[in-house]
């Protein structure tokens, strides 16, 4: 119930935020923790995973924001939890979990801010 009322929540926010045009960014290479909380439940919320990957909530989703040559992203790296706690973890980039193999037990996500758009979602390989 409580998550209910959580994800409740932070999708009203997110609505609220979302009907503005452009999303804002400080000069300063970040972004607000209220529009960047708002982006993670709306991807978590309209987010299709590929077919091998297990349910949204049987991951530790890792999120952090950076600019690659003027462009802003939130990058992403979900974990099974069978390995960790699970939830949500806000982080920087360089704190992103670095993961080379683990089939569908882990996933990376990249999601344009200005286009609104995934760029890239995918299972690992396998070792």
């Amino acid at each position: 119930m409580f998550r209910f009322l959580f994800v409740l929540i932070m999708f009203l926010v997110a609505t609220d935020v979302f009907s503005a045009k452009e999303i804002s960014i400080s000069s300063q290479n970040e972004i607000s923790d209220k529009v960047f909380n708002a982006l993670i439940v709306e991807l978590e919320t309209t987010l299709i995973l590929p077919n091998r990957a297990y349910q949204l909530n049987e991951y530790t989703r890792h999120y952090a924001f950076k600019k690659v040559k003027n462009t802003e992203y939130v990058f992403a790296v979900y974990v099974s939890k069978r390995a960790k706690k699970g939830g949500i973890v806000i982080t920087t980039f360089n704190k992103l979990p670095i993961i080379f193999d683990g089939g569908c037990s882990v996933i990376e996500l990249k999601y344009s801010l200005h286009q609104k758009k995934i760029d890239s979602l995918f299972c690992h390989g396998e070792a």
